[in-house]
Protein backbone atom coordinates (compact mmCIF):
# COMPACT_ATOMS: atom_id res chain seq x y z
CA UNK A 1 0.00 0.00 0.00
CA UNK A 2 1.76 2.95 -1.32
CA UNK A 3 0.63 5.76 1.38
CA UNK A 4 1.86 9.32 1.56
CA UNK A 5 2.38 11.60 4.62
CA UNK A 6 -0.94 12.93 6.27
CA UNK A 7 -1.49 14.50 9.20
CA UNK A 8 -5.03 14.47 10.47
CA UNK A 9 -6.13 16.82 13.16
CA UNK A 10 -9.06 15.71 15.72
CA UNK A 11 -11.90 18.42 15.83
CA UNK A 12 -14.63 18.83 17.96
CA UNK A 13 -16.23 22.20 16.74
CA UNK A 14 -16.39 24.35 13.21
CA UNK A 15 -13.53 26.63 14.36
CA UNK A 16 -11.60 24.01 14.95
CA UNK A 17 -11.58 22.57 11.70
CA UNK A 18 -11.13 25.70 9.99
CA UNK A 19 -8.10 26.34 12.62
CA UNK A 20 -7.01 23.13 10.99
CA UNK A 21 -7.12 23.27 7.95
CA UNK A 22 -6.17 26.55 7.49
CA UNK A 23 -2.62 25.51 9.51
CA UNK A 24 -1.88 22.35 7.21
CA UNK A 25 -4.32 19.82 8.15
CA UNK A 26 -4.34 17.28 5.31
CA UNK A 27 -7.73 15.37 7.11
CA UNK A 28 -9.94 16.30 9.66
CA UNK A 29 -11.50 13.27 12.55
CA UNK A 30 -14.97 15.69 13.23
CA UNK A 31 -16.38 14.64 16.85
CA UNK A 32 -18.48 16.36 19.54
CA UNK A 33 -18.24 15.96 23.28
CA UNK A 34 -14.04 15.13 22.97
CA UNK A 35 -13.86 15.50 26.80
CA UNK A 36 -15.71 12.25 26.70
CA UNK A 37 -13.48 10.60 24.25
CA UNK A 38 -15.63 12.23 20.99
CA UNK A 39 -18.92 11.51 19.90
CA UNK A 40 -21.21 11.20 16.92
CA UNK A 41 -21.74 14.72 15.72
CA UNK A 42 -24.23 17.13 15.61
CA UNK A 43 -25.62 17.52 12.18
CA UNK A 44 -25.64 21.65 11.98
CA UNK A 45 -22.22 21.66 12.57
CA UNK A 46 -20.91 18.95 10.55
CA UNK A 47 -22.90 20.42 7.70
CA UNK A 48 -21.43 23.71 7.95
CA UNK A 49 -17.71 22.39 8.23
CA UNK A 50 -18.44 20.13 5.28
CA UNK A 51 -19.15 23.74 3.32
CA UNK A 52 -15.84 25.48 4.58
CA UNK A 53 -13.40 23.17 4.78
CA UNK A 54 -11.75 21.88 1.71
CA UNK A 55 -9.85 18.70 3.08
CA UNK A 56 -11.39 15.17 3.85
CA UNK A 57 -13.13 14.72 6.74
CA UNK A 58 -14.03 11.89 8.80
CA UNK A 59 -16.77 11.93 11.05
CA UNK A 60 -17.34 9.88 14.71
CA UNK A 61 -20.12 7.30 14.91
CA UNK A 62 -20.07 6.81 18.98
CA UNK A 63 -23.43 7.12 20.73
CA UNK A 64 -21.80 7.44 24.50
CA UNK A 65 -18.51 7.64 26.66
CA UNK A 66 -16.73 4.86 28.69
CA UNK A 67 -16.26 1.59 26.41
CA UNK A 68 -16.99 0.22 23.42
CA UNK A 69 -19.46 -2.68 24.15
CA UNK A 70 -22.86 -1.44 22.99
CA UNK A 71 -26.23 -2.88 23.46
CA UNK A 72 -28.33 -3.93 20.10
CA UNK A 73 -30.49 -0.62 20.41
CA UNK A 74 -27.22 1.62 20.94
CA UNK A 75 -25.47 -0.04 17.42
CA UNK A 76 -29.16 0.50 15.99
CA UNK A 77 -29.10 3.96 17.30
CA UNK A 78 -25.39 4.46 15.48
CA UNK A 79 -26.03 3.04 12.23
CA UNK A 80 -28.73 5.21 11.47
CA UNK A 81 -26.14 8.20 12.57
CA UNK A 82 -23.79 6.35 9.80
CA UNK A 83 -26.47 6.34 7.56
CA UNK A 84 -27.48 9.94 7.55
CA UNK A 85 -23.45 11.18 7.95
CA UNK A 86 -22.75 8.89 4.93
CA UNK A 87 -25.55 10.86 3.08
CA UNK A 88 -23.23 13.96 3.33
CA UNK A 89 -19.53 14.77 1.77
CA UNK A 90 -17.83 12.94 4.18
CA UNK A 91 -14.81 10.36 3.28
CA UNK A 92 -16.16 8.18 6.06
CA UNK A 93 -16.63 7.38 9.70
CA UNK A 94 -14.85 6.08 12.71
CA UNK A 95 -16.38 3.84 14.41
CA UNK A 96 -15.53 0.76 16.86
CA UNK A 97 -16.90 -1.84 18.52
CA UNK A 98 -16.03 -4.52 20.98
CA UNK A 99 -17.20 -7.67 22.79
CA UNK A 100 -17.20 -8.22 26.32
CA UNK A 101 -13.49 -9.72 26.72
CA UNK A 102 -12.64 -7.12 24.79
CA UNK A 103 -12.26 -9.06 20.99
CA UNK A 104 -13.13 -6.73 17.81
CA UNK A 105 -17.29 -7.63 17.49
CA UNK A 106 -17.14 -8.99 14.43
CA UNK A 107 -20.51 -8.78 12.45
CA UNK A 108 -21.36 -5.63 13.67
CA UNK A 109 -17.80 -4.20 12.15
CA UNK A 110 -18.25 -6.36 9.07
CA UNK A 111 -22.24 -4.29 9.17
CA UNK A 112 -20.55 -0.89 9.14
CA UNK A 113 -17.60 -1.49 6.60
CA UNK A 114 -19.74 -3.11 4.10
CA UNK A 115 -22.63 0.10 4.60
CA UNK A 116 -19.21 2.63 4.10
CA UNK A 117 -17.89 1.22 1.47
CA UNK A 118 -21.02 0.55 -0.72
CA UNK A 119 -21.62 4.10 -0.35
CA UNK A 120 -17.56 4.14 -1.35
CA UNK A 121 -16.43 5.94 2.08
CA UNK A 122 -13.71 4.94 4.07
CA UNK A 123 -14.39 2.99 7.36
CA UNK A 124 -11.74 3.50 10.22
CA UNK A 125 -11.62 1.65 13.45
CA UNK A 126 -10.92 3.92 16.07
CA UNK A 127 -9.24 3.37 19.40
CA UNK A 128 -11.08 0.85 20.52
CA UNK A 129 -8.53 -1.09 19.52
CA UNK A 130 -6.45 -0.19 22.63
CA UNK A 131 -8.45 -2.29 24.69
CA UNK A 132 -8.46 -5.66 22.85
CA UNK A 133 -6.64 -8.48 24.61
CA UNK A 134 -4.14 -8.91 21.69
CA UNK A 135 -3.28 -5.85 19.44
CA UNK A 136 -1.99 -7.89 17.02
CA UNK A 137 -4.76 -10.19 16.58
CA UNK A 138 -7.08 -7.26 16.16
CA UNK A 139 -5.05 -6.51 13.13
CA UNK A 140 -5.81 -9.93 11.68
CA UNK A 141 -8.73 -9.37 12.46
CA UNK A 142 -9.66 -5.86 10.84
CA UNK A 143 -7.30 -6.80 7.94
CA UNK A 144 -9.80 -9.97 7.37
CA UNK A 145 -12.51 -7.26 7.89
CA UNK A 146 -11.69 -5.46 5.51
CA UNK A 147 -10.98 -1.88 7.39
CA UNK A 148 -9.49 0.84 5.99
CA UNK A 149 -7.73 2.27 8.41
CA UNK A 150 -6.92 1.99 12.32
CA UNK A 151 -6.18 4.67 14.65
CA UNK A 152 -4.13 3.48 17.39
CA UNK A 153 -1.26 4.05 19.84
CA UNK A 154 -0.07 1.07 19.76
CA UNK A 155 -1.44 -0.66 22.57
CA UNK A 156 -0.52 2.19 25.00
CA UNK A 157 -1.34 4.91 26.49
CA UNK A 158 0.29 7.10 23.91
CA UNK A 159 2.39 7.29 20.99
CA UNK A 160 5.43 8.24 22.82
CA UNK A 161 5.15 5.06 24.47
CA UNK A 162 4.17 3.40 21.88
CA UNK A 163 6.52 4.07 18.89
CA UNK A 164 8.45 1.25 18.52
CA UNK A 165 5.14 -1.20 18.66
CA UNK A 166 3.69 1.41 16.04
CA UNK A 167 6.74 1.13 13.76
CA UNK A 168 6.63 -2.87 14.34
CA UNK A 169 2.96 -2.52 13.22
CA UNK A 170 3.35 -0.22 10.15
CA UNK A 171 5.51 -2.56 8.95
CA UNK A 172 3.82 -6.08 9.78
CA UNK A 173 0.80 -4.70 8.53
CA UNK A 174 0.83 -1.48 6.74
CA UNK A 175 0.86 -3.12 3.43
CA UNK A 176 -2.49 -4.39 4.22
CA UNK A 177 -4.18 -1.63 6.27
CA UNK A 178 -3.84 2.40 6.86
CA UNK A 179 -2.08 2.45 10.31
CA UNK A 180 -2.91 5.82 11.76
CA UNK A 181 -1.16 6.58 14.78
CA UNK A 182 -2.66 8.49 17.42
CA UNK A 183 -3.32 9.64 20.68
CA UNK A 184 -0.32 11.83 22.56
CA UNK A 185 1.08 13.44 19.64
CA UNK A 186 3.27 16.27 20.06
CA UNK A 187 5.84 18.77 18.37
CA UNK A 188 8.54 16.61 19.87
CA UNK A 189 7.84 12.95 19.36
CA UNK A 190 6.24 12.77 15.99
CA UNK A 191 9.54 13.21 14.12
CA UNK A 192 10.75 9.33 15.97
CA UNK A 193 7.39 8.18 14.60
CA UNK A 194 7.88 10.12 10.84
CA UNK A 195 11.54 8.71 11.08
CA UNK A 196 10.62 5.12 11.82
CA UNK A 197 8.23 4.67 8.58
CA UNK A 198 5.02 5.75 10.52
CA UNK A 199 2.96 7.76 7.10
CA UNK A 200 0.12 8.96 8.52
CA UNK A 201 -0.27 10.88 12.20
CA UNK A 202 -3.55 12.10 14.22
CA UNK A 203 -3.29 15.03 17.00
CA UNK A 204 -5.21 17.08 19.09
CA UNK A 205 -2.85 20.16 18.78
CA UNK A 206 -4.93 21.54 22.02
CA UNK A 207 -4.70 24.31 23.86
CA UNK A 208 -7.06 25.46 26.64
CA UNK A 209 -9.40 28.79 25.78
CA UNK A 210 -10.90 30.69 28.54
CA UNK A 211 -14.79 31.96 27.92
CA UNK A 212 -14.29 35.41 29.19
CA UNK A 213 -17.65 35.80 30.06
CA UNK A 214 -17.45 33.13 32.67
CA UNK A 215 -13.69 33.33 34.81
CA UNK A 216 -14.59 30.79 37.42
CA UNK A 217 -14.89 27.62 34.81
CA UNK A 218 -11.74 25.71 34.15
CA UNK A 219 -12.20 26.60 30.14
CA UNK A 220 -12.26 23.68 27.13
CA UNK A 221 -9.95 22.24 24.59
CA UNK A 222 -9.52 24.06 21.56
CA UNK A 223 -7.10 23.50 18.36
CA UNK A 224 -4.04 25.51 18.27
CA UNK A 225 -2.99 26.49 15.05
CA UNK A 226 0.51 27.15 15.72
CA UNK A 227 0.85 23.65 17.14
CA UNK A 228 -1.14 22.02 13.93
CA UNK A 229 1.68 24.27 11.62
CA UNK A 230 4.48 23.00 13.49
CA UNK A 231 3.65 19.85 13.47
CA UNK A 232 1.90 19.98 9.07
CA UNK A 233 5.80 21.19 8.46
CA UNK A 234 7.26 18.29 10.21
CA UNK A 235 4.96 15.69 8.45
CA UNK A 236 5.14 17.55 5.26
CA UNK A 237 8.81 17.88 4.87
Amino acid sequence: MNQKRLFEVCCGSVDDALTAWQNGADRIEYNSALPLGGLTPEYGGLKTVLSLVDIPLIAMVRSRPDGFCYSAREFEEMVSSAKWILDLPVAGIAFGMLNEDGTVDQPHTRFMVELCHAMGKQFVFHRAIEDTPDIDQAMETLIQLKVDRVLTSGGYADVGSGCTKLIQMQKNYGASIEILAGCGLTIDNVDALLDGGIVQVHGTCKTIFHDPSSPHTSGYPVVDGTIVKRIAAKVHR
